[in-house]
């Protein structure tokens, strides 16, 4: 249901997203290089070897809960403290997701562990588009504290393109996509991630060893 819902509303996007885009990371708020035509592919997930696909949210302030600054994913590939770019976790999650719950600790352990080695974890949360953004955001924030969440969490809604390109209509979430230091996704975990964190955790290792952090 929620798959084809998805599917009509992002049909009525596609028309004025017409370029998948890489960005320059050396400024985030510039994209350059286009790398397909969207066209009638506009909704399809990218694939694992293919090139990410920038975009910045507002993150949410961990202390008061409030929407703060924009955080682009190039940014946090590509810090300029950090001469070597790093890997990158996308988290897409809802505070409404009973599994992302029981997921969500297991990674800021991932985030803590390896945080220093090069690993940096991006949140996606998203709203309804018939909820209340106040109430959205209260309620994940809450969550957010109660599960002890540290690495940044930004706020996004349900059916937004730049997303959706990471999940495909159909994806369940928790959904986690590794994006490595040449800005292409490296893996995709897509649904309940009991079991997987072993999985997402040796793929981590392969990227950071990549990177030569280790």
């Amino acid at each position: 249901m929620i798959g084809a819902i998805l599917a009509s509303l992002l049909t009525q996007s596609c028309a004025s997203n017409r370029q998948a885009i890489t960005p320059d990371l050396k400024n985030p708020t510039v994209t350059n290089s286009p790398v397909s035509e969207v066209g009638k592919d506009c909704f399809k997930p990218i694939q694992v070897g293919e090139p990410a696909q920038d975009f910045g949210l507002r993150v949410i302030d961990h202390k008061t809960g409030r929407l703060e600054e924009t955080v682009w994913l190039s940014s946090l590939i590509s810090p300029a403290a950090d001469k070597t770019n790093r890997v990158v976790l996308l988290v897409f999650f809802s505070w409404w997701c009973k599994p992302c719950r029981t997921d969500l600790p297991e990674i800021e352990k991932l985030f803590i562990k390896y945080r220093q080695k090069g690993l940096e974890v991006l949140g996606v949360v998203f709203r309804d588009d018939n909820e209340d953004q106040a109430e959205s955001l209260e309620k994940t924030f809450a969550e957010m504290k109660e599960l002890g969440i540290t690495f940044p969490v930004v706020f996004d809604r349900f059916t937004n393109v730049n997303q959706l390109r990471y999940m495909g209509s159909k994806s369940a979430l928790p959904t986690v996509v590794a994006v490595d230091g040449d800005f292409k996704v490296a893996a995709s975990f897509s649904g309940e991630a009991a079991g997987k964190i072993n999985d997402i955790q040796d793929r981590v290792l392969k990227l950071l060893e990549a990177r030569g952090a280790r």
